[in-house]
């Protein structure tokens, strides 16, 4: 078999049936040379590298999270400023409205009123 620039596949420095023994030192070296890098993959992680490879990643959702949080307190800091009560109360998911105006103080209803809301809630 002919190569490129006319080079006999016979002839080339990589072929191992051009020289067998020069063949056998070079895979040797190469062997020595590989055995430490392929002992330390053989070897288990001990827990000091499990942490370290967890570390990276867990730093940057840490800081994900807190960038998160810290926009949702701002927002959250400016809308029960600008209103009187930004959660909702139990009062107003179950009770008529005037009653749950009443539980939470902010509305005294009449004496008529509360007959009213309390007939409301009676199936």
């Amino acid at each position: 078999m002919t190569l490129r620039r006319g080079h006999d596949d016979a002839d080339s420095d990589l072929t191992p049936t051009s020289d067998p023994a020069r063949w056998e030192r070079l895979v040797r070296e190469i062997r020595t040379r590989a055995a430490p890098h392929l002992e330390e993959r053989r070897a288990p992680p001990d827990l000091l590298d499990v942490v370290a490879g967890w570390a990276r990643p867990t730093v940057a959702a840490a800081a994900c999270f807190l960038l998160v949080a810290g926009v949702g307190a701002i927002l959250l800091q400016n809308d029960v400023e600008g209103s009187a009560s930004a959660e909702p109360f139990l009062a107003e998911a179950l009770l008529p409205e005037t009653l749950a105006l009443w539980v939470e103080g902010a509305h005294e209803p009449t004496v008529t009123e509360l007959v009213a809301a309390l007939e409301e809630l009676e199936p």
